[in-house]
């Protein structure tokens, strides 16, 4: 036997208690209730909260459209000046820096020397104008050696035609 008892010398274990039950007719029907109730209140805060917003809305766009038919209504005056030319003419100077969005850089197509400029700095200039005069003596020496080289080549293709006419030639005189 166990240790604990009750005061009627039964051995506690052997007790057990009694169920109550919470689920009458009463409780079932209230339930449905409450929620109802629950549910109405919500959406009656929720429509206060919106009527509370929404009024001072109303009744500010209200005043604005008064307002603007108030200012639409009104007829302004206009004052109309003949300008007249002053008889001594301002000028405006102030300091500025003038930039191009782009830059480019602008590479040499050939080495060189400037022999003369034929426009200065800041002058206007036509298109198609000769801008300055260059010497280029790397270029001159370039072009020197490509005329001798076409010379060479009209001297070898004028032999090779001279050898051609005489081995033709040649080969129907042999007998």
């Amino acid at each position: 036997m166990s240790g604990i008892s009750t005061p009627d010398g039964l051995p506690a274990a052997d007790l057990v208690a009694p169920s109550v039950s919470r689920n009458s007719a009463a409780d079932t029907l209230a339930s449905p209730r409450r929620g109802a109730i629950a549910l109405g209140l919500a959406v009656l805060g929720f429509g206060g909260l919106f009527v509370a917003g929404y009024l001072p809305k109303r009744a500010q766009r209200e005043r604005l459209e008064a307002a603007t038919n108030a200012q639409t209504n009104q007829v302004g005056s206009v004052s109309v000046v003949r300008p007249k030319r002053l008889a001594r003419a301002r000028q405006l100077k102030l300091p500025a820096t003038l930039e191009a969005h782009e830059q480019t850089v602008v590479h040499a197509r050939a080495d060189g020397y400037v022999r003369r400029w034929l426009v200065d700095i800041g002058e206007h200039v036509a298109e198609h104008q000769l801008l300055a005069e260059l010497d280029t003596p790397e270029l001159d020496r370039t072009l020197e050696q490509a005329r001798a080289h076409l010379t060479q080549s009209e001297a070898a293709v004028s032999l090779s035609r001279a050898s051609r006419d005489f081995s033709r030639s040649g080969s129907n005189h042999i007998s």
